[in-house]
């Protein structure tokens, strides 16, 4: 009985719909970046990517002598490599512009 009196009085009110203001700045999942600077290698976001679109290489430049190569292609954009980098090394750009006609421009490491 509640939930029908309920119903009846929201027939009788306005919508409750905000306004997404143009101004602010919404969270978008673009190109994948990597700072190589910041990572240390130790693989986790190849483990946690269920698309399997990260693969470490060996690198010089990291801590633990190996780093990412991202294939764009791949990616699902769930964005779990960025939530579990523990040096924040990985992140996603604003731009959502991924055409191209050759592979690999796609493949970034």
């Amino acid at each position: 009985m509640e939930l029908l009196t309920e119903a009846i009085k929201n027939l009788f009110k306005r919508p409750f719909t905000e306004e997404k203001s143009k101004e602010k700045d919404w969270f978008i999942r673009g190109k994948l970046i990597l700072d190589i600077s910041k990572c240390t290698g130790c693989s986790l976001c190849e483990k946690v990517c269920p698309s399997k679109a990260i693969t470490m290489v060996e690198d010089n430049r990291t801590k633990l002598k190996k780093s990412p190569i991202i294939d764009v292609s791949e990616c699902i954009f769930c964005g779990l490599c960025v939530d579990y980098c523990p040096t924040k090394a990985l992140a996603f750009t604003k731009s959502c512009a991924l055409v191209s006609y050759e592979k690999k421009d796609f493949v970034k490491g």
